[in-house]
């Protein structure tokens, strides 16, 4: 008996097909096209196509017994009467709502209420004030309906219009005391909640459709839980469900999340929280992580080396320049949506090995940020369990925990998202009692090494930090 897990991220469709005894069978991951699609806005039924294909060709003719989604917990996308899209979908990375958010900002008294109200800073990341600015550059909102990306995929999907609380709680529409739409906010928009989907839990499933099953070449009407963001699924996969264990996902961007037992909401706004699974989760996170990566490959060095070649210069370097990793906006400390970023103290010997060594330090020391500001709210971790693309570079997660001085407990596999909606998909089949049972991953302990380097580096990185902002 297997489960097929889908997966849409802002760069790619994932699928994972997981057995019951087997455990994880095999994976999918297929990079979207860039011609239609980018960090900030992709197209709804591009992604679709995508994400399905890859459950296809992990899934065709398998005996799987049920489907979880799981998509990004920054999404929304506007959609016509009949649900066909009429937007792309705008992603945390769509900062064209600045305007708004600088008119918002000057009024701290509201600043401050739809922060404790939502969880949720006043920021471009968030879906509210992307169909603001939608809405304020003229578009008619009276005939439409909305959803966030995999809530569109799951409609395509199911044919109900559903969200999880956890998804919709990352568009700061939701209150994160009573998990439901906000009355207040959509007033705001002049909406109403019913033209958003019914929310609903990971305990309400929904039949497959046939010509989708058909599709993926599985059997119809099998259970499809509805979508939930990746931060939450890390919780579940990373078997973070108890308070004290912290995980640090580090992809195309990256979060620091502990699970709480109530929401967890400074007075003046710093830290996010949202609703999770059963719980909910507050964190920070950062835009530039894995996507300053890809910049620098792509844009500077015209995609012409591999990153095992970036890596052998890059560890023989010592005297780096400094980078601040704000190349797609600012989210964790300083929530600056239209921070830049770049590289300073550069000189004549740094080349190609010092500026990636470089850009992985930035993304590291903004990181060190987030980890001071977070722990000096919900305290020191017990624990921390590393997942996302960085475990694939062993350099860079040994820095990671250099530059922090904790030891990391990475996981084997990099995709702890989608083995969180594997525990979905087997509660939903009745083979788990509780999502805590489900059974993660075992660990790799890497210690933090000594280092006054990165000590000096810091403190070189925090001049330029405050010195630009």
């Amino acid at each position: 008996m297997s489960v097929l897990i889908l997966e849409t991220s802002t760069s790619s469709a994932k699928a994972l097909l997981y057995d019951e005894i087997k455990g994880i069978v095999s994976t999918k991951i297929i990079p979207y096209n860039k011609e239609k699609n980018s960090i900030a806005m992709q197209d709804c039924d591009d992604v679709c196509r995508s994400v399905l294909e890859a459950g296809r060709q992990i899934a065709f003719s398998q005996d799987v017994e049920a489907i979880a989604l799981c998509g990004t917990w920054h999404s929304i996308v506007v959609c016509d009467r009949s649900m066909k899209p009429v937007s792309p979908s705008y992603s945390w990375a769509y900062t064209d709502s600045m305007p708004e958010i600088a008119n918002i900002r000057k009024d701290h008294r509201l600043t401050l209420d739809l922060y404790h109200r939502t969880g949720c800073m006043v920021h471009s990341t968030y879906g509210f004030y992307t169909l603001m600015h939608l809405k304020n550059s003229g578009m008619e909102f009276r005939d439409k309906l909305f959803a966030s990306q995999a809530g569109y995929i799951f409609y395509t999907m199911t044919g109900e219009r559903v969200e999880s609380s956890s998804t919709m709680a990352g568009t700061s529409l939701l209150n994160v005391h009573s998990k439901q739409y906000d009355p207040f906010i959509l007033s705001m928009l002049g909406l109403d909640a019913e033209q958003f989907g019914r929310l609903v839990t990971y305990r309400d499933t929904f039949p497959l459709l046939k010509n989708i099953a058909d599709a993926l070449g599985v059997k119809p009407g099998i259970p499809v839980v509805p979508a939930y963001p990746d931060g939450a699924m890390n919780q579940v996969g990373s078997g973070a469900l108890e308070y004290g264990i912290m995980t640090m996902s580090v992809g195309t961007s990256a979060a620091l999340r502990f699970t709480v037992d109530k929401p967890m909401i400074p007075e003046e706004p710093s830290t996010w929280c949202y609703v999770g699974v059963d719980s909910w989760v507050s964190g920070a996170a950062i835009s530039g992580a894995g996507s300053c990566v890809d910049w620098l490959r792509r844009s500077v060095f015209n995609g012409n080396m591999s990153f095992k070649t970036l890596e052998s210069a890059a560890a023989s370097q010592e005297s780096t320049p400094v980078f601040l990793p704000f190349v797609f906006g600012e989210r964790s400390p300083g929530w600056q949506d239209d921070r830049l970023g770049g590289f300073f103290d550069v000189r004549p010997q740094h080349d190609y090995g010092s500026m990636y060594r470089g850009l992985l330090e930035g993304i590291c020391f903004n990181l060190r940020q987030c980890y001071s500001l977070l722990t000096s709210i919900a305290g020191e971790p017990k624990e921390i369990r590393l997942s996302g693309g960085i475990i694939n570079s062993p350099f860079w997660t040994q820095m990671l925990s250099d530059v922090l001085g904790r030891e990391l407990y990475v996981s084997r596999f990099d995709q702890a998202s989608s083995l969180g909606s594997v525990a979905l998909a087997l509660f939903a089949l009745g083979k788990l009692a509780k999502l805590s049972d489900f059974k993660v991953d075992s660990y790799t302990k890497v210690l933090p090494r000594e280092s006054q380097e990165y000590k000096n580096k810091y403190e070189r990185y925090l001049y330029w930090y405050n010195l630009t902002r």
